[in-house]
């Protein structure tokens, strides 16, 4: 990532993409919508907590170790809401 800007896109692109994915499910299978619900909120605090980790960033050295927990946060919500199927 070149610039806070494209990572916030980023973020903002992977938060999209799951809270859509988990409404998706709870409309074909209402029975898991407390386990959706769960996933937003953990979604939505990563996403609250990952921009404040980004808006502190003062160089491009600090991006490093924010875009490795993104991938790390994006790979474990992906496989939870595989889960969910």
């Amino acid at each position: 990532m070149s610039s806070k800007r494209n990572l916030k896109k980023y973020v903002n692109n992977m938060v999209f993409d799951l809270v859509d994915e988990c409404f998706h499910i709870q409309e074909s299978d209402p029975k898991k919508e407390k386990k959706t619900e769960a996933l937003f909120d953990k979604v939505a605090d990563f996403q609250d907590e990952i921009l404040q980790e980004i808006h502190a960033a003062k160089t491009k050295k600090d991006y490093n170790p924010i875009v490795a927990k993104i991938n790390d946060m994006q790979v474990k919500f992906t496989e939870e809401l595989n889960g969910l199927n």
